[in-house]
């Protein structure tokens, strides 16, 4: 499988910087995996993990409604922001929205609840570390 990402990455006329590791057997394929790339909207799936990890402790119900304010609305992707404010969607279609649309604001929203210190606590239990920060 590793020779089958290789040789795409070679074939390709592009700039690739990955790093996977098969969690049950330990084995890893890194092609400029330790090279800084822009995260672009990457980021938003440990923020999902993390949740989902919340929701396996019973510490959110996917199914509870939060309500989206005046003061949520930022700026950038996603359909809520264009939403009247007093929308009240579950956690599952913030994790929807945030993943299949890359919404924002459901993006914000979840992060204010769960905290960016879980996300980068979650991260570095899950052996994930910065190799270098640019």
């Amino acid at each position: 499988m590793w020779q089958t990402m290789q040789s795409f990455i070679e074939e390709k006329n592009a700039v690739f910087g990955v790093s996977v590791t098969h969690v049950e057997s330990g084995e890893h394929f890194s092609a400029r995996g330790d090279d800084p790339f822009q995260q672009a909207s990457v980021f938003k799936v440990p923020i999902l993990l993390s949740l989902l990890k919340k929701v396996d402790r019973g510490e959110i119900d996917l199914l509870a409604r939060v309500t989206l304010t005046q003061e949520d609305e930022v700026y950038g992707s996603g359909i809520l922001k264009e939403l009247s404010p007093g929308l009240a969607p579950t956690f599952k279609d913030l994790a929807v929205l945030m993943i299949i649309v890359s919404d924002n604001l459901a993006t914000d929203k979840i992060l204010k609840i769960i905290g960016l210190e879980t996300v980068q606590k979650d991260l570095k239990d899950w052996g994930l570390r910065a190799r270098r920060w640019t």
